[in-house]
């Protein structure tokens, strides 16, 4: 799939609600002059993560994910990232196509995924003991969980940088 964007990329999160992405939110503004993105920069960082690989994820929340896989290993539990940054594109084509992506719950057109600011782990099959030390490590971590939804994706752990 590849990398879309340069490692160094400066943004700025949305301002307010409406889709985050990182190439096609107007509200988001990748920038290589500093008077576009002006303090407090965010950038897209790259991450390798386990059992996704190397992806994208936000500057701000990538080290908030390290944090988390880190504090589940800590209690004996390898995390298993199952996905993370999606470009508009791919969201677009799970949304369109749910049985030959695997999808198990239906994605949101807007999601925090494309911005770098969510991952889904490996979570239905584990037994509750390893649930609970999942989202025990997340909340550590700084982690909001999509268990929490109205329609819940308990597979989803997040950072909004625009609270609702």
């Amino acid at each position: 799939m590849g990398l879309p964007f340069s490692q160094n990329s400066l943004y700025v999160p949305p301002l307010g609600g409406g889709k985050r992405t990182l190439l096609d939110d107007p509200n988001i503004v990748l920038a290589a002059d500093p008077v576009l993105a002006a303090p407090p920069q965010r950038t897209a960082v790259v991450r390798n993560l386990p059992g996704w690989g190397e992806t994208y994820l936000d500057s701000e929340f990538a080290p908030k994910v390290d944090a988390f896989v880190q504090h589940a290993r800590n209690q004996g539990v390898d995390l298993q990232i199952t996905s993370a940054y999606r470009s508009p594109e791919y969201q677009r084509y799970m949304i369109d196509h749910p049985k030959e992506t695997g999808t198990v719950y239906p994605p949101a057109p807007d999601s925090l995924h494309m911005a770098g600011l969510a991952v889904d782990v490996k979570y239905k099959d584990e037994d509750d003991a390893t649930k609970q030390i999942i989202r025990d490590s997340a909340k550590k971590a700084g982690l909001k969980w999509g268990g929490e939804f109205a329609a819940p994706d308990v597979v989803h752990f997040y950072d909004d940088p625009v609270p609702s």
